[in-house]
């Protein structure tokens, strides 16, 4: 049964792009196409924080960074940006030579973060810009990532109507 519906900010109503709860398994971390992510108290369902940047620009995926809860906004300048989850300051920046993700996730154990553009997802490493390797073999726009609890398997689904299994 549905417990409670979140309150939403004033103004235009952006496109939800993903989310995630925080460690604290009450934040709930929207993010939105418009750059911003906006942080609720789920048991409450009120909005605590809303992080925007005015420079930023628009988001087009979105995931939560397991490690510290950092929100990861991927945008159409290609770049995943890893925000701080309190002030939504831009901490990291990784250049990515997707056009802009449709889907992004991060492993749980070992901080890989895969990127979906189109039909094709890379799997990028800690610390470096470099994928470690693409991943080819859908034939329609990847929609979702989901890596296993221990990052060796990565599951996509696409508009292709099939969801496939990797191994990192």
């Amino acid at each position: 049964t549905e417990k409670r519906k979140l309150q939403g900010a004033p103004g235009r109503v952006p496109r939800m792009i993903g989310m995630g709860f925080l460690s604290d398994s009450t934040t709930l971390a929207v993010g939105l196409d418009d750059g911003t992510v906006r942080m609720y108290d789920a048991p409450e369902g009120r909005l605590v924080r809303s992080l925007s940047d005015p420079a930023r620009e628009r988001g087009s995926a979105f995931a939560l960074a397991p490690e510290g809860n950092a929100p990861i906004l991927g945008t159409p300048a290609q770049k995943l940006l890893g925000l701080d989850p309190e002030s939504g300051v831009t901490r990291e920046a990784l250049d990515v030579p997707e056009d802009f993700p449709s889907a992004l996730s991060c492993a749980t154990r070992g901080g890989k973060v895969a990127a979906a553009a189109g039909a094709t997802i890379r799997v990028y490493q800690p610390g470096g810009g470099v994928p470690s390797v693409a991943f080819l073999g859908h034939s329609g726009t990847v929609e979702a990532i989901a890596f296993s609890n221990d990052g060796r398997w990565m599951a996509t689904c696409s508009r292709d109507q099939t969801v496939r299994l990797w191994d990192t």
